[in-house]
């Protein structure tokens, strides 16, 4: 017989009964709630997160991610598949836009080999972990960046075209005087190599002289 303790204190037993039911141990009713330990999943993202790719010129990472329980002990076996998107920006994994794997004994899974697609923007990785009926997903975030204009370079920290990507850098000073262009020095360094142009510089007019007179000064009688 499997009765709760609410379905003991709902009725009046005998004391002989109770003195019985006491000695009988205790019986969890079938399909009864039991929190088992370990029973959740947490996936961290170790390689992937905000990764930025440069279309114009793709090169192949990896994603790898863990996996662990409530008690952060390592799950071995876990399946994780990761989805990339089917229209937009995006990318492949050599499988295509799926790739399921099992994590090890440290509970980490790594997929390598994801391309980006040539369309610019932001896009995420589904990543979906399963385990003896327990079930988690979470997302990782990229970016496909644009090809950069003649001049630029892709920042490998920012995401954004930088300028420096040729093979020199131009540095122009221009002295201007009198408002108005009246001339000035030029100093230009490209690829290592310089050199330095002076042109006529502004000319200064001369200061106007003020003159002071002094007249005759008489002291006495008139």
């Amino acid at each position: 017989m499997c009765l709760s303790k609410r379905s003991h204190s709902n009725i009046v037993w005998p004391a002989a009964v109770l003195v019985s039911l006491s000695l009988v141990p205790q019986v969890r009713c079938a399909g009864a709630a039991q929190e088992q330990p370990g029973s959740r999943l947490k996936v961290t993202v170790l390689v992937g997160e905000g990764v930025i790719h440069d279309i114009r010129q793709p090169t192949p990472t990896e994603v790898v991610v863990e996996v662990k329980n409530d008690n952060e002990r390592p799950v071995e076996g876990a399946v994780v598949v990761f989805q990339l998107p089917s229209e937009g920006a995006s990318g492949t994994f050599v499988e295509g836009l799926l790739s399921t794997a099992i994590t090890d004994q440290q509970g980490k899974v790594t997929v390598p080999g994801l391309r980006p697609n040539g369309v610019a923007g932001r896009w995420q990785i589904k990543v979906t972990v399963s385990h003896q009926g327990v079930t988690v997903s979470v997302t990782i975030h990229q970016i496909n960046q644009e090809p950069c204009k003649p001049g630029f370079r892709l920042s490998k920290t920012t995401g954004v075209c930088e300028k420096g990507g040729g093979s020199g850098k131009w540095i122009a000073l221009v002295a201007v005087g009198g408002g108005a262009a009246a001339g000035g020095v030029l100093a230009a360094t490209r690829g290592g190599k310089g050199g330095t142009t002076t042109g006529p510089g502004p000319t200064t007019p001369p200061r106007p002289v003020t003159t002071v007179t002094v007249g005759t000064i008489t002291v006495g009688s008139p």
